[in-house]
């Protein structure tokens, strides 16, 4: 009996070491549930392109941002502007105490308000499959930029992963179900952006434009805070493409889909108009709508694997410059938001 009790401890010893270098994995943000708003969501990018992962079991919201998209147009300088003059008056008030005059006094050497960040706007993947979730699962691992959600509905077991590539510029959804053909999902887009939608099989395009010109929020109630203007702004095209394993692609006006599938990956590129500080981004700007339509045409024909081991090669070469080591606790045990 005595071999037999030391294999069993033997066994039970290693399973508490593998159970715990799980748990202390160095890397992992994880929770049992999924964002509710959006300080709980999952952020990925690549430097330009930007998204913010909700994990939702029936409907997936995921918001979508470019650092270039912004309202406005270049700042033309004003050669007669000359702030300085200004300044001598600004002292004497503040020598004076005199904080009131200061403050207006000091608005006048301040240029005009900067224009706003334009959130492109948010995707969403609704779900048909019925059922309560179980064992839900969401990580973000940021040793490679990769997050994972998973859980289970009837018996059948689902997995996304998620990531944004820089090399390939693009946004990469990986959708698995365990059981043939359980995997039925559409995708839709919203935007409070000016915008259109078109649908053809397998692709929906959005193109649109930022306002050319947003009052900052903090300024209050203003008339016309918002403007858009068709033949001003810097605008924007996004495609959104799926790849499927095995059901039928389906889509309407403003929406595609994947009925009876298994496995599909679901790539989105942004592009925008920009074309630096100096340039009108509706006269002179870059042809979003041909950008990205390169960068699709270009990742359309790698493999998963090709465009995920790209991702964090490249993500790798600057995570891996820093390591720290904050020691061992039974704090990964719990999910991050509770520790």
């Amino acid at each position: 009996m005595k071999p037999a009790i030391n294999l069993i401890l033997t066994i039970f010893t290693v399973s508490l070491l593998n159970v715990r270098v799980l748990a202390q994995s160095d890397h992992i943000l994880w929770y049992n549930q999924p964002a509710q708003y959006f300080e709980e969501s999952l952020v990925l990018g690549n430097g330009k392109m930007g998204a913010s992962v909700f994990g939702g079991v029936n409907s997936d919201k995921i918001y979508l941002n470019d650092a270039t998209l912004w309202s406005g147009e270049p700042v033309l300088a004003d050669t007669n502007y000359q702030p300085y003059k200004n300044l001598p008056a600004i002292r004497e008030a503040l020598k004076n105490e005199n904080y009131k005059l200061a403050d207006s006094l000091n608005r006048k050497i301040q240029g005009k308000f900067s224009e706003s960040y334009a959130p492109l706007g948010s995707l969403f993947i609704d779900f048909k499959q019925g059922g309560n979730p179980q064992k839900y699962y969401r990580e973000l691992d940021i040793s490679n930029a990769v997050s994972k959600i998973s859980y289970e509905v009837n018996g059948v077991k689902f997995i996304r992963e998620y990531f944004i590539s820089y090399p390939d510029q693009v946004m990469v959804i990986k959708l698995t179900s365990s059981r043939k053909g359980a995997l039925n999902f559409d995708v839709k887009f919203a935007s409070l952006l000016l915008h259109k939608i078109s649908c053809m099989p397998g692709l929906l395009k959005v193109s649109g434009s930022a306002p050319v010109h947003a009052e900052p929020s903090y300024r209050g109630d203003i008339a016309n805070a918002i403007v858009f203007d068709e033949n001003k702004g810097t605008r924007f095209t996004s495609l959104v493409k799926i790849i499927n394993t095995g059901g039928k692609i389906n889509e309407s006006d403003t929406t595609i889909g994947l009925s009876g599938g298994t496995e599909a990956i679901i790539l989105i590129s942004v592009a925008t108009s920009f074309n630096g500080f100096d340039k009108n981004p509706a006269t002179e700007g870059l042809n979003d709508n041909a950008l990205a339509e390169g960068i699709m045409l270009k990742c359309i024909p790698k493999s998963y694997s090709q465009l995920k081991q790209s991702h964090i090669k490249d993500y790798q070469t600057y995570f891996k410059r820093v390591n720290l080591n904050l020691g061992e606790t039974t704090a990964p045990d719990l999910p991050t938001n509770e520790r």
